[in-house]
């Protein structure tokens, strides 16, 4: 995790390096060894979801979404990958299918009725209301450490988690985002949630 968040080595101003920066086969104009890939980013994402790292998981999507609009505003392009030193897109201009982590990521963040685990998360069952102020989400959790569920609710209001389970925690991270934060300690525990307009 520290070398992922590290400017030195994965972490960069474009987003997560597909290979560490400090590696000697690191290039500056490389494909693979030298860019930043969206679909590569979303393995990261999901994976910091499953180690209870959801503010840092903010960043990679926020940078990601940042970049990618930066170079379709100006190019009006889908490209493949982008250059981390000049933070523009590069490859192929027409890979409509590397999108799909942009607008998964958007639909996280913006789109109320979104619900997003990491991979180690299944979702069982999840029931929003007509307004989506409110809840009601089934999980089975096969990780044994802490790990967090991103939802994304009406932006209007504050949240909380009723019939809470003695392992779960909400985190109010603003803008109808919230987080679950699961601490779970056997892997395979189910957990009722149920979440509430304050």
């Amino acid at each position: 995790i520290e070398k992922i968040k590290s400017p030195k080595h994965i972490w960069s101003k474009t987003g997560l390096s597909a290979v560490d920066q400090s590696a000697s086969y690191y290039k500056k104009d490389g494909y693979w060894n030298g860019t930043v890939w969206m679909s590569h980013q979303w393995f990261f994402w999901k994976t910091l979801l499953d180690l209870g790292e959801y503010e840092f998981a903010e960043k990679v999507a926020m940078r990601a979404l940042d970049i990618w609009k930066q170079e379709t505003d100006s190019s009006y392009r889908c490209l493949e990958h982008f250059l981390i030193e000049t933070k523009r897109g590069a490859g192929w201009h027409a890979f409509g299918g590397l999108s799909s982590p942009i607008i998964n990521w958007f639909n996280a963040y913006y789109t109320p009725g979104t619900v997003n685990t990491g991979f180690d998360t299944i979702i069982l069952n999840e029931k929003f209301n007509n307004d989506f102020s409110e809840l009601k989400l089934i999980v089975k959790s096969y990780s044994n450490k802490t790990s967090d569920i991103l939802i994304c609710m009406n932006p209007n209001y504050q949240y909380q988690l009723i019939e809470k389970q003695k392992d779960c925690s909400l985190v109010n991270s603003g803008n109808g985002n919230i987080v679950i934060k699961v601490d779970n300690t056997k892997a395979g525990n189910t957990f009722k949630l149920h979440i509430v307009k304050q």
